[in-house]
């Protein structure tokens, strides 16, 4: 019998103006690269904006200020799920930091 278990990491935007992946890193942590529901929240310490997208995302798409989130979810019973490491962050300010939560499978 499988369930779910909730997971986070912390990304750190290293260069502001580059797209990153988002779950470039996570990976080594034994921290799971699909999944049915992911929610990016970007501190509120940070010192910009955060943009989510693909590997072209930057500073035209649709803003995450700090202390906001954002909320991706796909329908598990259709056996769909997000590739997150085909997510990608870019950034107003080096150094900000996002939170990526999201759920996992296991079985137990």
């Amino acid at each position: 019998m499988s369930s779910m278990v909730v997971r986070h990491y912390r990304k750190t935007l290293a260069l502001s103006g580059t797209a990153q992946r988002i779950f470039e890193g996570a990976e080594t942590n034994g921290h799971q690269d699909h999944t049915n529901d992911v929610i990016i929240t970007a501190l509120a310490a940070n010192a910009g904006s955060i943009f989510i997208g693909d590997s072209t995302v930057d500073n035209t798409a649709r803003p995450l200020i700090p202390g906001a989130s954002v909320n991706f979810s796909v329908n598990p019973m259709a056996d769909d799920y997000f590739k997150m490491s085909n997510m990608f962050i870019d950034g107003s300010a080096t150094g900000d930091i996002v939170i990526v939560t999201y759920l996992t499978r296991t079985n137990a």
